[in-house]
């Protein structure tokens, strides 16, 4: 039983999961935190705006203007009203870079001109329709007591927010004005001062309040605050609903992960139902490769290839064993019969030997076959050769020497041509392959002919090569000539004793040693053998 971490399918889900999560949870926090920090940024912005109006009342703006502004701020900045855009254009309207000398008139008395308080020259200013008097002339008395506080300031600032509230600190410390002090005042420490000395304001969280602190004429401090636990309850709202749309993100995404997974081990599925539906008996299914992706049609392709080579195989295999059979069968018969022939009565000792006879050439075929059949089978289960350093000259020429006797009865010549070479290998195997051609060769050669034996040697390999001049072989034969049981002509194969299994040991043992093994041959005109065999690097 495979669990289920050993799933392809679950594996990818998971780690789909695992990166959608990752996005999600990276996009969310970021979102978050940007939505966050714009929200209190204008929270800031909405209480700067404030403190920036308790500013000009503290410079002397005329009182109606701070009002007007005040009507306008509702915690939200201090904003002068946008012209009536229904009013004609008038060449004021200018920027001032645009406007020619004609148009540079001072404002008419009592307009205003709002300035950041960086640019406010608190010594020599006068304000239009204001006091005459130079306000740095003022002492501290009369310009304390010349504040002037729009009426509905705090109202305003506080108007559907909560609690706010304003400090007014003289530079020593002591308070000057304040409004809707809360049970537990502001109180300006080392941090907000040095803040203020690098900065236009100071942020400060205290509790459930939120404090904005700018520097005033005088050396004053000024401070605006306001709870926050409204925005502190919507900054909540906002989080519920980003974890909220982040896991329906997450669960969409996981449903369609989980969808895309199952497409795309479909394929392999199928394949897996097609392998498992064939068997010794049923090798003719290939997996049907329309409408795979580029990459599993390739797996499909190898394991159609795969297939083909097993029911090869295994047709090799029936045929191997069907050819066997027969050939043991024509033995088995023959002992059988002339058995049966000598003891059906009583007969001369000299019929008797020839049935004898008989049955010993039988036997012997028999033998020469099993032996064969055994050699084949260790072949095809070998997968490690015990190999020794073999020098291949002196091998052919051994070999060369112990068939000499078949040669010489068929009045044939075998000359040779040996350089020196060797390899690691093994000796017995290859002396039975370099026996195989070399009776082969003189099986199908004709009296009084000539066989070569060349040996070869290059850097990177070595070529055995078995020349000989008899009947050939025909090309529609060439293919199949190392096909075990195979008989170019099954007649003369058969009185000349083969097996049909010489060819095809051969050319196992050179396969074993990583070689190759070939054939050049004419119809009457002879054929070469021809051995490759790599060189140790």
């Amino acid at each position: 039983m495979f669990s289920v971490f050993q799933s392809l399918r679950w594996r990818m889900q998971s780690w789909h999961a695992l990166i959608l999560l990752t996005v999600v949870v990276v996009f969310g926090s970021l979102l978050h935190w940007e939505m966050v920090r714009a929200h209190w940024d204008r929270i800031d912005e909405e209480l700067l705006g404030a403190a920036r109006i308790l500013e000009g009342s503290m410079l002397a703006v005329p009182p109606a203007i701070l009002e007007a502004l005040a009507q306008d701020v509702t915690v939200s900045g201090a904003r002068i009203p946008r012209p009536n855009s229904n009013r004609p254009w008038r060449p004021e309207d200018r920027r001032p870079e645009d406007r020619r000398p004609e148009d540079r008139r001072p404002p008419p008395i009592g307009s205003a001109q709002i300035l950041p308080s960086r640019m406010f020259p608190y010594r020599n200013w006068k304000f239009p329709g204001a006091d005459t008097q130079n306000l740095g002339d003022r002492t501290e008395e009369e310009w304390e007591a010349s504040i002037q506080l729009p009426a509905q300031l705090p109202e305003q600032l506080g108007r559907n927010q909560g609690a706010v509230y304003f400090f007014l600190w003289r530079s020593d410390g002591s308070v000057l004005r304040e409004s809707n002090s809360p049970a537990q005042p502001p109180t300006p420490n080392k941090e907000i001062l040095a803040s203020l000395d690098r900065d236009r304001m100071a942020r400060q969280v205290r509790g459930p309040f939120r404090e904005v602190f700018i520097r005033g004429p005088r050396e004053t401090l000024i401070c605006v605050g306001r709870s926050a636990i409204r925005e502190r309850e919507k900054i909540a709202g906002m989080t519920w609903t980003i974890v909220a749309s982040g896991l329906s993100v997450l669960g969409v995404g996981l449903m369609g992960g989980w969808w895309l997974s199952k497409r795309a081990i479909e394929p392999i599925q199928r394949m897996s139902r097609t392998a498992q539906g064939i068997n010794a008996n049923q090798l003719t299914d290939r997996v049907k490769l329309s409408g795979f992706d580029t990459e599993l049609a390739g797996l499909g392709a190898t394991l159609n290839t795969m297939l083909d080579r097993i029911s090869q195989a295994f047709e090799q295999q029936r045929q191997f064993t069907a050819d066997a059979s027969h050939e043991l069968r024509t033995p088995v018969s023959i002992i059988l019969t002339s058995s049966e022939l000598a003891l059906s009565k009583t007969r001369e000792p000299a019929e008797y030997r020839e049935q004898l006879v008989k049955c010993k050439r039988a036997a012997e075929r028999m033998r020469q076959l099993t032996d064969s059949l055994l050699t084949l089978a260790r072949l095809d289960s070998t997968t490690n050769l015990d190999l020794t350093h073999v020098d291949l000259d002196a091998l052919l020429h051994d070999a060369v020497s112990s068939i000499h006797s078949i040669a010489d009865a068929k009045s044939i010549q075998i000359q040779t041509q040996l350089e020196h070479a060797s390899l690691q290998g093994n000796e017995t195997l290859l002396r039975q392959a370099f026996h195989n051609l070399l009776s082969n060769a003189i099986k199908y050669s004709h009296p009084e002919s000539h066989i070569f034996v060349r040996l070869l040697k290059s850097k990177e390999y070595v070529s055995i090569e078995v020349e000989d001049h008899g009947i050939g072989i025909p090309e529609s034969a060439i293919p199949k000539l190392f096909d075990r049981f195979y008989r170019v002509d099954e007649s003369r194969a058969r009185a000349e004793g083969g097996t049909g299994l010489g060819l095809s040991i051969a050319e196992r043992i050179v396969h074993c040693h990583q070689g190759q093994i070939s054939v050049d041959s004419v119809l009457g005109g002879g054929s070469v053998f021809r051995i490759v065999l790599p060189l140790p690097s």
